[in-house]
């Protein structure tokens, strides 16, 4: 593999895809071994796509060999940092007899640099050179390769620590303001979180690389079990916690047992790895059985917040489902990454740190809903409490008079139902009578249309096409009409949404006189055209259905032969959409009330529906942010118009 060249736009980059790799299964080779007989030890490059190291549980050493050079342009400083804190030996072999080594079972005063993570400067020279890095680890291995510009290794240690102990610092607000909150009422539910909080704290605190350098710098075997060590603490408390909380005693038999059992497990892992101190075993089964009961345990907690949420309607519940849920993804997550069935980076290596903080945040949101919800229950009965006392008193003095108003009350109100429940009778009287009348010309045309495929078997294609058209037309009526209905209490809503598009509407007005002619056979129906294209944005079938009910209406307030225009016009920014009828009129004081529902104006031979077409057509138009006008006169037809925006596409 050819050496990679260094230039001065490289501030970062990652190694890894330039490494290539040797095992050794012993764990015993040394570097001059390795360089005596390269033929036997020979270093493979990494397969194609390889971000970042990652083996899982390993006792095996591995070597990486780097081969670099720089540009005359590139600084010949540079730091190596491994951003990843759990591995026990990292010895690192830069040019010549340059040699450093790190490690959480190494003395911290070894480092070279002092940070949390693992970090060697690299001094490269123009010419290409070989260095070697020796890892090895009875942790989940996982070592991410970034060689960095010095200035901007320091600014990224700065913002990695504001961001790390904005963590810390917001998990220990949650801890004090809980703990002064147990002061004060001594809930011991809120004792059990802050123990969750100090040894979430902990563990991430350990993870990180910070217990090693700030609180147990001579104790490596230490450093090496605490992360775990917390974490099982942790997972016993937050569970002991949720099942207190959630009273899963009464609620959740089957997971309050499953949860105790989960605890037992975690203060057994505790309490062997506090063993690990005094008697040399490896630990390496219990990690692996600490992440996978912790998925499966936190599964059993999300499953049993669900559960309570869902179905037992319990309020508190709702933040325990979102704790658990993040903490289930984080721990899948950190599960998958540690037994190298994920990629290392960013999101995975950190999985664990934010799903906790979230757990820890939305258990806090949990307690508090609680104490807010029993300061309610307080001040409610204590509310009720008065509330009774004034009534007695009150009722005391005159009971008569209120007993008589509420007679008269109730009464009014039962006047007002029966009122409403004729109304409502009614309508739906006069909807059937609608039914009956306005829906058998469709159903005749229909009909008529079917007797003629039966006496003509096999007709003309035209004759087929024309047949064909007229029964789309009355199944177009009828599915008119019943949308009319249908959607009339819907588009009465405040929350009743349109999908606008933009619409040529030459070809709406095309499409509503086509689907016109061959239901109202008895008039004219004629369209208006312009001299060019109007584009308008909107809900084609709304309004396509708001354009048909003027139509209708033409039609039915109109006597036979006569003509019905239906068109366009522009008026500055506003299309307006029009339809024109030689029909009877309206009078100038009925003209606001057509709009509302169920108002229709009588007609002397038949009935003319329920009502509902005008008003369907005022809302349509109003969901579009427009209008609709009418303008007519007695014995002069009328002009229903329904005005748009006109679509400009910029």
């Amino acid at each position: 593999m050819r050496a990679f060249t260094l230039t001065a736009n490289d501030r970062e980059v990652n190694l890894t895809p330039y490494a290539q790799l040797l095992v050794d299964e012993s764990g015993e080779l040394t570097l001059e071994q390795i360089e005596s007989d390269p033929t036997k030890f020979r270093f493979k490059p990494l397969p194609a796509g390889t971000d970042a190291l990652a083996f899982g549980f390993t006792t095996a050493a591995y070597w990486v060999k780097l081969e670099l050079s720089r540009d005359a342009t590139a600084p010949e400083r540079w730091i190596l940092e491994i951003p990843y804190v759990g591995i026990d030996d990292v010895q690192w072999y830069g040019a010549g007899d340059s040699r450093a080594a790190s490690g959480t079972m190494r003395d911290s005063n070894e480092r070279q640099i002092f940070t949390r993570v693992h970090a060697f400067y690299v001094d490269v020279s123009e010419e290409p050179q070989v260095f070697y890095l020796r890892l090895q680890s009875s942790y989940s291995l996982t070592a991410p390769l970034v060689l960095m510009q010095t200035d901007l290794y320091g600014r990224a240690q700065l913002t990695d620590t504001m961001v790390q102990f904005l963590y810390y610092g917001g998990l220990l607000s949650l801890l004090l303001y809980n703990f002064m909150i147990f002061l004060t009422n001594r809930d011991w539910r809120y004792f059990v979180y802050c123990l969750f909080i100090v040894c979430a704290w902990m563990g991430m605190f350990a993870g990180n690389g910070y217990g090693r350098l700030f609180i147990w710098p001579d104790w490596p075997y230490f450093d090496r079990i605490s992360q775990t060590l917390f974490f099982s603490l942790g997972g016993l408390f937050s569970f002991w916690f949720t099942a207190q909380f959630l009273q899963l005693h009464t609620r959740a038999r089957l997971a309050y047992k499953a949860i105790l059992l989960a605890i037992v497990v975690f203060a057994a892992i505790a309490i062997a790895l506090l063993l690990s101190l005094l008697i040399d075993f490896s630990v390496n089964f219990l990690l692996m059985t600490l992440f996978w009961f912790s998925t499966i345990g936190t599964l059993v907690c999300l499953g049993a917040s669900i559960y309570l949420a869902v179905w037992q309607r319990v309020h508190e519940a709702r933040y325990f489902v979102l704790s658990w849920g993040f903490l289930c993804a984080g721990a899948i997550i950190a599960t998958l990454r540690a037994f190298d069935l994920l990629p290392s980076n960013v999101l995975t290596l950190y999985a664990m740190q934010i799903s906790s903080g979230l757990e820890a945040l939305f258990f806090s949101f949990a307690l508090a809903d609680r104490l807010r919800s029993e300061r309610q229950e307080r001040e409610l009965a204590q509310k009720r409490l008065l509330q009774a006392q004034q009534e007695a008193v009150e009722a005391l003095k005159d009971s008569e008079e209120r007993l008589e108003t509420a007679v008269d009350v109730r009464t009014q109100e039962l006047r007002a139902m029966l009122v409403k429940e004729q109304q409502v009778r009614e309508q739906y009287v006069r909807f059937g009578a609608m039914i009956a009348h306005e829906f058998r010309n469709p159903l005749n045309v229909i009909e008529a249309q079917n007797a003629l495929f039966e006496l003509d078997p096999v007709p003309e294609p035209a004759k087929i096409t024309k047949r064909i058209g007229v029964i789309r037309s009355a199944v177009t009526r009828l599915t008119s009409l019943f949308d009319q209905w249908l959607q009339s209490d819907r588009l009465g809503q405040a929350f009743a949404k349109i999908t606008p598009l933009p619409i040529d509407t030459i070809g709406l007005i095309q499409d509503v006189v086509t689907g016109s002619r061959a239901y109202q056979p008895d008039h004219k129906i004629l369209s208006v055209s312009t001299e060019a294209p109007l584009v308008i944005r909107a809900d084609f079938g709304l309004l396509r259905m708001a354009l048909l009910n003027l139509v209708d209406n033409a039609c039915k307030y109109s006597p036979k032969g006569t003509t019905v225009c239906v068109g366009i016009e522009l008026r500055d920014d506003w299309v307006g959409l029009f339809v024109k009828d030689e029909g009877s009129g309206i009078a100038l004081e009925r003209q606001a009330e057509i709009f509302e529902p169920y108002v229709q104006l009588p007609s002397s031979d038949r009935l003319v529906g329920v009502g509902l077409g005008l008003s369907f057509v005022k809302r349509i138009a109003e969901l579009h942010e427009g209008r609709v006008e009418v303008h007519s006169r007695l014995n002069q037809g009328s002009t229903f118009t329904v005005w748009v925006k006109r679509y400009v596409d910029v």
